[in-house]
C-alpha cells in the first residue's frame, strides 16, 4: 500500500509519473508467514493476486497461469513459473 500510495501521490501532483511502470511485489504476512503477491501500476492502483505477470507477453503468461495454477508446495510453484516462461519462449513470444 505504501508504494501504491507514493505512486498515486506523484500522479496527482501535476500528472507526473516518475515510476512509469507496473510492479509485482512479493512479501509474507508477518503473523501467518503466508506469501502475498501485489501488483501496482503507475497511477497508484494496487491489487492482490495468487499468480500474475507483467510486461511483454504478460497476457500469454496470465492465460497459462489461469489454466494451470493451483495451491501447491514451493517446488511445484517454481516449476509452474518455469513452465509459464517456457510457454512464451517456445511460442516465439
Amino acid at each position: 500500500r505504501y508504494i501504491a500510495g507514493l505512486q498515486q501521490k506523484y500522479t496527482q501532483s501535476g500528472g507526473v509519473r516518475p515510476f512509469g511502470l507496473s510492479t509485482l511485489i512479493v512479501g509474507f504476512d508477518p503473523y501467518t508467514r503466508i506469501p502475498a503477491l501485489y501488483q501496482t501500476d503507475p497511477s497508484g492502483t494496487f491489487s492482490a493476486w495468487k499468480a500474475n505477470a507483467t510486461g511483454r507477453n504478460s497476457n500469454s503468461i496470465r492465460e497459462f497461469l489461469e489454466k494451470n495454477y493451483k495451491e501447491s508446495s514451493r517446488p511445484e510453484t517454481v516449476k509452474l513459473a518455469i513452465r509459464a516462461l517456457l510457454e512464451v519462449v517456445e511460442s516465439g513470444g
